[in-house]
């Protein structure tokens, strides 16, 4: 959640089966990360799962901190199988408008959604400021998503081994199967970081799985 520019996370939209880059690249790509150094056999564990952190894994998260790199397969592995819980949790996006609308057709409520591994925020003031970046010029006018996930879901809280510049932002790396509660555009702007003239919420609920 470092990136101060709205960019996108292919790997998100394309999980979800839609046609267009919906998610602001706040959240996370898949991929290799070459180029830390291993330290040591120490794990961490996550949750009571059995799932564990190592060292090369924490520092890892500290250079996707700020460095918003694509995360290694282990640590997204990681991720899926953790059994830690979140608190209630907030996803913010700056979109072009014509995504927005596409996501909001999507987002129907009932809906389960398969989720990626994403970035969240347990603040609700970083979702709104990530709400409100301002559309890059060439964007169909700007819109802000904010996005709340109710409180339950599985995932690795990324705030104990982030960069020290970053740990305000209180984020989580989150997967899981989420379903859509309401979906309600909002009238009156509840912050002054949402500038931007269409705000909307989506609000969601943990799936529980076998």
């Amino acid at each position: 959640m470092a990136s101060k520019t709205p960019t996108y996370d292919l790997r998100a939209y394309k999980d979800l089966g839609f046609d267009q880059p919906l998610f602001p690249r706040q959240g996370v790509t898949k991929g290799d990360v070459a180029g830390h150094d291993f330290h040591g056999n120490q794990y961490e564990t996550v949750g009571g799962s059995g799932a564990t952190l190592t060292e090369k894994q924490k520092q890892e998260i500290n250079s996707y901190t700020v460095e918003n790199l694509p995360i290694s397969k282990e640590l997204e592995a990681t991720v899926r199988a953790s059994q830690q819980t979140a608190p209630v949790m907030y996803r913010g996006m700056t979109m072009d408008y014509s995504d927005a609308k596409t996501l909001l057709d999507e987002m129907k409520v009932g809906k389960e959604i398969d989720f990626p591994v994403t970035s969240w925020s347990e603040s609700q003031e970083i979702g709104y400021q990530f709400a409100g970046r301002e559309a890059p010029t060439g964007w169909n006018g700007g819109a802000s998503v904010i996005m709340q996930l109710e409180a339950g879901a599985k995932g690795v809280n990324v705030e104990p081994y982030a960069n020290e510049e970053f740990k305000y932002q209180k984020e989580w790396l989150l997967s899981g199967k989420f379903e859509v509660t309401s979906v309600d555009r909002i009238r009156e702007a509840p912050t002054d970081d949402l500038l931007h003239q269409e705000i909307y919420q989506i609000n969601l609920k943990p799936v529980e799985t076998k």
